[in-house]
């Protein structure tokens, strides 16, 4: 199971800790109705709007707490982190959220590259 959650908490400003419990609750459901499966999830990234990697430098900033309530609910519940946000990589999106056709291929190739690191 890949897991990439949070974007919409973030943007409409679910407070970090509300977000750590629900996203535990998350992985406990899934793991409870898919015991054999391996979860893998992923911290969270924003895109960039028209090729400018920096524009959402402030936005950017306010990830940190989700991602963190992200690796410490991995961390609680044995899944596996596949640190997106670690990689430094914004991919071509539409409005920092959404990706356009080449942000998904690029989403894909970084999830590809980290869960091959593996």
């Amino acid at each position: 199971i890949l897991l990439y959650a949070g974007l919409n908490d973030m943007n409409f400003y679910i407070p970090p800790e509300v977000f750590g419990a629900e996203y535990r609750q998350l992985l406990a459901r899934l793991q409870a109705a898919y015991p054999q499966a391996q979860i893998h999830c992923g911290t969270l990234l924003l895109g960039a709007i028209g090729g400018d990697q920096n524009a959402m430098k402030p936005l950017s900033q306010r990830l940190t707490p989700y991602n963190a309530a992200i690796r410490q609910a991995v961390a609680q519940a044995g899944c596996h982190l596949v640190d997106l946000a670690a990689m430094g990589f914004r991919y071509t999106s539409l409005d920092a959220f959404h990706p356009n056709g080449e942000g998904m291929a690029q989403l894909a190739g970084l999830w590809l590259r980290a869960l091959k690191a593996r």
